[in-house]
This record gives C-alpha cells, sequence and structure tokens, in this order.
C-alpha cells in the first residue's frame, strides 16, 4: 500500500493510519476473494463463480495446450489401443494358443511395473550431465523420445514373427510407455499450477473421446485390410507423432514470452521528450 502512504505524506507531511486504513477498504476486492469477505452470498451466487473458476475456457485459446492436447490424443489411441491387441496379434498372426498369447498382455505388465518405478525416479532428479539440470525439461525430453521410441518398434511390427521377439517387444513397450504417467506434472510445468484443474478437466476430455475413437478406428483397419500388422503400424504412427511435435512447445514458450516482454517494455516506457 504505498501508493497510499506516499499520497498521505504530500498531503499531510506524515501518514494518517485511518485515512490509510479507509483507503484500503475502498480498493475493489478481487474475485478469488470475494467469497472470503462476502459469508453471506447465497448458494446460487457461489456456484456460478465456482464454475467460472474451475472452468477456463481460455486454454482453448492457448496454442500450448492446444498442442499437447493433441499430442495427448494421439497418445491415448496408441496406449489404449496397443495392449488390447497384443494377445490377438499373437495368437492369430503368430499361431500361439490362447494361455502363450496372454503371456503377451503379462509381460507388457510387469515392464510396466518397472517402467513406472525407474521413470518416477529419474523425472524428479536432475540428470548427472550439463543440460540435465532442469528437471522440467528433463521430464518433456523422457515424454517424447520414450513415446517416440515406443512408436518406432510398433510400426515394424510386422517384422516379428517369432514369439520371443514378439514378447520382447511387448516388454519394451511397456517399459518406454511409462513415462506417460508424468502427463500431470508435464501439464503442470506448461501451463501452471493455477489453471491446472480446469486443463486437466479438459486434457481428460481430450483422452475419453480419444479412449472412445481409437478402438473404433483399429476395427476399421482391420475390417478393411484383415491384417493386425497395419493396425500396430497406425498406432506406432501416432505414438511417434504424438512425442516430436512435443519439442516446439518450448520455442513456442519462448517466442510467446519474448512478445510478452516487448509489448510490456513498449506500454511502460516514456514519451520522447522531442515532439
Amino acid at each position: 500500500f504505498e501508493p497510499i502512504y506516499d499520497e498521505e505524506i504530500k498531503k499531510n507531511g506524515k501518514v494518517d493510519h485511518n485515512r490509510s486504513l479507509e483507503l484500503q477498504r475502498q480498493e475493489p476486492i478481487a474475485e478469488e476473494d470475494e467469497d472470503k469477505v462476502s459469508p453471506h452470498l447465497t448458494e446460487d451466487k457461489k456456484e456460478p463463480r465456482m464454475i467460472k473458476k474451475m472452468l477456463d475456457l481460455s486454454l482453448v485459446a492457448d496454442p500450448v495446450f492446444l498442442l499437447f492436447a493433441f499430442s495427448n490424443f494421439l497418445t491415448t489411441i496408441g496406449l489404449i489401443s496397443l495392449p488390447t491387441f497384443m494377445p490377438i496379434n499373437a495368437e492369430m498372426v503368430l499361431g500361439l494358443s490362447q494361455s502363450n498369447a496372454a503371456i503377451t498382455v503379462i509381460v507388457y505388465g510387469i515392464a510396466s511395473f518397472f517402467g513406472l518405478i525407474v521413470f518416477s525416479s529419474v523425472g524428479d532428479n536432475a540428470l548427472p550431465f550439463k543440460y540435465g539440470k532442469d528437471r522440467a525439461r528433463n521430464r518433456l525430453w523422457i515424454y517424447s523420445w520414450f513415446l517416440m521410441i515406443s512408436g518406432v518398434a510398433s510400426v515394424f511390427v510386422f517384422f516379428m514373427v517369432d514369439q520371443w521377439v514378439f514378447t520382447s517387444y511387448c516388454f519394451i513397450f511397456g517399459f518406454f510407455i511409462t513415462p506417460y504417467r508424468f502427463t500431470s506434472v508435464i501439464l503442470v510445468d506448461f501451463i501452471g499450477i493455477e489453471r491446472f484443474t480446469s486443463a486437466f478437466g479438459l486434457l481428460l476430455l481430450v483422452q475419453g473421446i480419444a479412449d472412445f475413437v481409437g478402438p473404433i478406428i483399429c476395427n476399421k483397419i482391420y475390417d478393411i485390410t484383415w491384417s493386425y500388422d497395419l493396425i500396430f503400424t497406425f498406432c506406432g504412427i501416432c505414438l511417434f507423432l504424438s512425442g516430436i511435435m512435443l519439442f516446439t512447445i518450448p520455442f513456442i514458450k519462448k517466442r510467446r514470452n519474448e512478445v510478452g516482454f516487448k509489448n510490456s517494455a513498449e506500454k511502460h516506457c516514456e514519451r520522447p521528450l522531442l515532439h
């Protein structure tokens, strides 16, 4: 409240604390604090304000969030569909029995368990090299690179005609796809904790749509081509694209910060003395 004190000093030569408190009370109340200072508000007035706070539609115009949401849409298609078709591919293409085909999903689950432990430890710590001190950047790199690796491995499933080769692929995929669990943390790194509630809600909506659309597309691919290999290829391409497109986000954020700094500097610069 330094402006209030400065005004009082200029007028009276001293600070009138009673006057200062009066001026402070006249200041507009922030919207987020209005409910606290107005406990008498009825529920029908509080609910719209609460919904407005939780549903931040300005995220729809945020290119960083839109790019991450589209990436997550593609990731969800691959992540949901591929484990479903692993035992089917082992049984129908490789000719394994149902019990042996089920091993592929078991291996995938075990690999996911160990991957979750490993990548959770790595994602929370700085890496021991020059560019590994930024934890947020480390998480983005791990997330993107291993999505791309999982996608590339899935594209070449049609080469895997041996039981143990395909089972090894299931293990590799289950282990390398685990950084997908970084989704919520990376979202906070991108948009901040203040907007996380709205952003994560919209992201769950995107994931739900992908959960619904993904299996339909994969089944349609099989109905047209009668090939499970092309399903793995399609999902692999989705995973690869979802990973590689995230490398553009740091440049988008950097450019946006530069533009914001430039606009702020132009707004607060003084007018020239010469006319």
